[in-house]
């Protein structure tokens, strides 16, 4: 320390980029400076400005968060900010060095959070000392202990070592820092000692080991004298539901790495790393209340004792009765529907649940005949109707619930409704949202508010709105921040004019705990003090949005749409933390269209949390999801059978299949179902576990089928091959439209986005011609105009045996720009793409009417 000893490393600031100079993301994209802006030539600035072109921003990030003193993050820098490479830019004041939060990278904030976590976590780390070289605190080996990439010291003259390792010690305990600045991944030996093993907890590239161009933290554990195996760490996995192998669809096989199954255990809070730790982790498993399952009106025993009589205590939270079982009995009980929990009288304490269901799900009486109907189905965002201020709102689902039953269609299929994040408009995926058992306040319609909610201030709002919301009217893609700015301060002020109503009240005391809590997070989030009026008003947003949904759904059948999770950073998750697995993602193993595997940034609930608490959180999910609803579709149902787990931080080809209860899912779905008279249509594409669809399909669950994945070879199945409890359908919000696929405008955008190489797209473009004569020949379309082609295809469809075909509203306008690209974020306006016509315009369409025309043709009814 030159500038003297009584200074520590605080003293001292770390930093990668400043205020001067490339920002972080600018270091590693340019190689030279872009000064061009500044009017000079290009010639001020440092014309050497040092780059890392290859290089990793989360390299870098890691680098400075894991220095020993502070650490100074310039603004921006955490989300990706770019100044186009100008490294001079002190005389701009614009676009160039003003922050863009619309381009901000969400995942990249989320892994600076977790940095910082990371940091503070690590007392080694932050520790406000110098390191000597020599035992420190207690410990007997030095504080600092520099390695090579072989895992030996480090040679400080090797001018080409590409590896640097620094372990720190202090008392007993140890991490080691790794920066691997090289193309080559590695595996150095970590230095050992008797009673304690090493765990990766950190890396900011995917890969094991030390990634190329990574920077990776493992931390010393003491584990048992006699350590762990690995063959009784997969003998625990297997007894904890987790597969230690898979198989990709190609037939590759996969051993489940030791590391993932200890972080996949740990998800699933069971110890492991000792030998008491496995006991532990099999009593926890041994303790786990599985619920019993039960028929309805059936006979159902509860299992006594052999030695003295019992009294059980059988409640659905409403009645309460009480059974005596002489010695050696069982108790038999013949029970209603529903869930019950079932007490031992003697102590109080939980025996067991009890889960009674009906044999199979609700199905309305025309499809129990045989009826083959259809259905349209669109976005509600994507909707339009003059007036509705910018994005699609509950008066436009209710037109469009109208128009579907004027054409003569039997369901109106949606998107997702559930809540997102109001304090981010970024984040606007309905398939990775905030809460699922609640509703965006952001599809109220401000007319019928007003109708509800007389207030003048909010009146005089919306008609000071009016040229906003046109300007919001006329764009083709929903501006959902802007949109949400005008709605939000019109329903703030109808909040302050509104007084409570029976009706809101009864809505209220009905939510209870769960609609308080969401309220107390809402306003937490949005930076407000949680107080009684902000919590009331996030109440009164679910309460007006309900109200308007119900009028839409009356007299129509909509069918509403359930995604599979939420977000890590939700209000769903902050709720109820203790039901989740952390430390993981959903995700799925690798697959011809990805070979790294998928990792969907979403937190699976725990098999064995849900069954401790009933499956509560599975039923209130459905029930707030099933409400007004004629039909739900439920994402991933293969989910019910086993979910593809993946370390936090790793490709999805590092992750395991964890088993979850199936036949409990498919019976209090079955519950719900019945008690909101709601048909069931789970979606089971991808890798199908063995039996699924026989189960579902046993308990009137119906499959759910799309044109491109009814594959015969290189051709498609013929409409027979369709089984006859299923919806078919041409594509998903997933897929290209119609006349998007045909075009192979998924291949053009998948080319430019760097996702397919020049030559994969001319094998891609190939295929696609094959693949649309093959398709032209079947419907009997070859050569003919492209609206032919899909009237034809909706003709193929509707002839088929499914009970219910959906036909897309994009593909009833004509649509070739897709909803959603998978796999990409920022890069593309996803979730935002809006019709070019209205509803009350869709049916004069020549291409509606004439595909209309065929549909009913082939099903008329």
């Amino acid at each position: 320390d030159i500038f003297g000893v009584h200074r520590r490393p605080s003293s001292g600031i770390n930093f990668v980029a400043a205020h001067d100079g490339f920002t972080l993301r600018d270091t590693v994209t340019y190689l030279i400076k872009n000064n061009h802006a500044n009017g000079e030539g290009n010639r001020d600035g440092n014309a050497h400005e040092p780059t890392w072109p290859k290089g990793d921003v989360r390299a870098l990030l890691a680098t400075l968060f894991l220095s020993r003193g502070t650490p100074m993050l310039t603004a921006g820098d955490e989300f990706g900010r770019t100044q186009r490479g100008n490294n001079n830019a002190y005389a701009q004041d614009n676009e160039v060095t003003w922050l863009d939060w619309n381009a901000a990278d969400q995942k990249l904030i989320d892994f600076t959070a977790s940095l910082s976590a990371l940091r503070r976590s690590i007392d080694l780390v932050t520790e406000d000392a110098f390191l000597t070289g020599a035992p420190r605190n207690g410990s007997s080996g030095p504080d600092a202990l520099w390695l090579g990439g072989d895992g030996g010291r480090m040679n400080w003259h090797d001018a080409n070592a590409s590896v640097l390792g620094l372990v720190l010690s202090a008392g007993n305990g140890r991490v080691g820092l790794w920066f691997n600045r090289g193309p080559q991944a590695l595996h150095p030996d970590m230095p050992k000692r008797a009673g304690y093993g090493w765990r990766r907890i950190f890396c900011s590239a995917e890969g094991d080991g030390l990634p190329p161009k990574s920077v990776t933290v493992y931390l010393e554990e003491r584990v048992s004298q006699t350590g762990v195996a690995d063959s009784d760490l997969s003998d625990l996995a297997r007894d904890a539901g987790v597969e230690t192998e898979w198989w990709e669809v190609d037939g590759t096989h996969h051993e489940v790495t030791p590391e993932t199954l200890r972080t996949v255990l740990a998800a699933l809070r069971l110890p492991h790393d000792t030998a008491d730790g496995l006991q532990a982790s099999r009593q926890i498993l041994n303790a786990t209340r599985m619920p019993l399952l039960g028929a309805s009106n059936t006979v159902i025993k509860i299992a006594g004792s052999s030695n003295h009589r019992r009294r059980f205590v059988v409640s659905d939270g409403d009645t309460t009765r009480t059974i005596d079982v002489a010695p050696g009995e069982d108790a038999k009980v013949t029970l209603p529907t529903g869930h019950y929990e079932v007490r031992d009288a003697a102590n109080g304490q939980d025996v067991t649940w009890l889960i009674v269901s009906p044999d199979t799900c609700y199905l309305p009486q025309d499809i129990k005949d045989g009826a083959r109907v259809f259905g349209l189905a669109s976005h509600l965002y994507a909707l339009r109707h003059a007036g509705d201020g910018g994005i699609g709102d509950f008066e436009t689902l209710r037109r469009f619930a109208q128009l579907t039953e004027e054409t003569g269609g039997h369901y109106a299929g949606l998107n997702p409704l559930h809540h997102l994040f109001p304090s981010d408009r970024s984040r606007v995926s309905p398939y990775q949202p905030s809460d699922r058992r609640f509703v965006d306040p952001i599809y109220i319609d401000i007319d019928g508010l007003l109708r509800m909610v007389p207030s003048p201030k909010a009146k005089s709002l919306a008609q000071r709105s009016r040229a906003a919301f046109s300007r919001l009217e006329g764009l083709s893609h929903v501006d959902y921040a802007a949109v949400w700015q005008a709605k939000e301060k019109i329903l703030s002020a109808a909040f302050k004019d509104f007084k409570p109503t029976p009706a809101f009240t009864a809505f209220e005391t009905s939510g209870g705990h769960d609609l308080e809590r969401h309220g107390y997070f809402e306003a937490t989030r949005a930076g407000e003090e949680p107080n009684r009026q902000r919590v009331a008003y996030r109440a009164f947003l679910q309460w007006a949005a309900d109200e308007q949904l119900a009028a839409a759904a009356q007299h129509h059948n909509l069918y509403r749409d359930l995604a599979l999770g939420c977000a890590f950073d939700g209000g769903e998750i902050a709720e109820s933390a203790d039901q989740f697995a952390h430390g993981v993602s959903l995700g799925a193993p690798p697959d011809p269209f990805s070979r790294a595997g998928q990792v969907w940034s979403l937190p699976p609930f725990s098999p064995l949390a849900l069954a401790n608490h009933g499956f509560a959180p599975m039923r209130n999910i459905l029930d707030a999801n099933m409400r007004h609803a004629a039909a739900l579709r439920i994402d991933h149902i293969l989910g019910f059978a086993r979910q593809f787990w993946v370390p936090q931080g790793e490709e999805g080809r590092y992750g395991a299949y964890v088993r979850f209860p199936m036949a409990h899912l498919i019976a209090v779905t079955a519950i719900e179902s019945w008690h909101h008279r709601c048909l069931v249509v789970g979606e089971d594409l991808g890798t199908v576990p063995g039996g699924l669809r026989d189960a579902l399909a046993a308990a009137n669950i119906f499959s759910y089928r799309v044109l491109w994945f009814e594959r015969d070879g290189p051709g498609f199945k013929t409409p027979d091959q369709y089984p006859r409890h299923a919806l078919a359908c041409l594509a998903s919000h997933d897929l290209p439209t119609f006349k998007g696929w045909r075009a192979g405008l998924d291949i053009a955008i998948d080319a430019e986005l760097g996702l397919l190489s020049a030559s994969e797209a001319d094998v891609r473009r190939d295929e696609r011609t094959k693949e649309v004569s093959i398709l032209d020949h079947m419907t009997g379309a070859g050569g003919a105009m492209e609206d032919e082609a899909d009237v034809a295809a909706h003709g193929f469809l509707a002839r088929t045996p499914s009970q219910i075909m959906l036909i897309q509203a994009d593909d009833l306008t004509g649509e070739t720009e897709p909803l959603n690209v998978p796999g990409t974020d920022q890069e593309r306006p996803n979730w935002r793409r809006r019709l070019a016509s209205t509803v009350d315009e869709i049916p004069k369409l020549p291409l509606t009417q004439a595909i209309i025309a065929r549909v009913k043709k082939e099903r008329p009814g």
